[in-house]
C-alpha cells in the first residue's frame, strides 16, 4: 500500500516540477531578451560552448551575475538563476541541482 501511494504521489507531482523548469527557462529567456544581452552575446548557430571559459553551472551563474552587476540590469539572484538556466538549456547542458534543492 505504501509503495502504491508513493508511486501515485510521484506520478502526480512530476509533471508540475517539469512545468516549473520550463517556466523558469521561459522567464530566463524573457529576462535575457529584455536586457538586450544579444548586443554583446550574439547567440547564433555557430556558438560552441566547448570554446567557452565557463566550465560548470556555478561559473555560468557567476558570469550572469557579473553582467547583471556591471551593466546594472537589476536582476536579483533568482532572475540570474533563471537566465543561467535558459543559457544552460540552449547551450551549455551542464548538470544542475538548482531545482532539486
Amino acid at each position: 500500500m505504501k509503495k502504491l501511494l508513493l508511486f501515485t504521489l510521484l506520478l502526480t507531482t512530476l509533471p508540475f516540477s517539469l512545468l516549473a523548469d520550463d517556466d523558469a527557462i521561459i522567464n530566463g529567456k524573457n529576462h535575457y531578451i529584455k536586457a538586450n544581452c544579444q548586443k554583446c552575446h550574439n547567440l547564433d548557430n555557430n556558438y560552441d560552448p566547448k570554446k567557452s571559459k565557463v566550465t560548470d553551472h556555478g561559473q555560468l551563474v557567476g558570469w550572469v551575475n557579473s553582467c547583471s552587476s556591471f551593466f546594472k540590469i537589476g536582476w536579483d539572484s533568482f532572475h540570474e538563476e533563471e537566465v543561467s538556466e535558459y543559457l544552460n538549456k540552449i547551450h551549455y547542458k551542464f548538470h544542475n541541482e538548482w531545482y532539486n534543492s
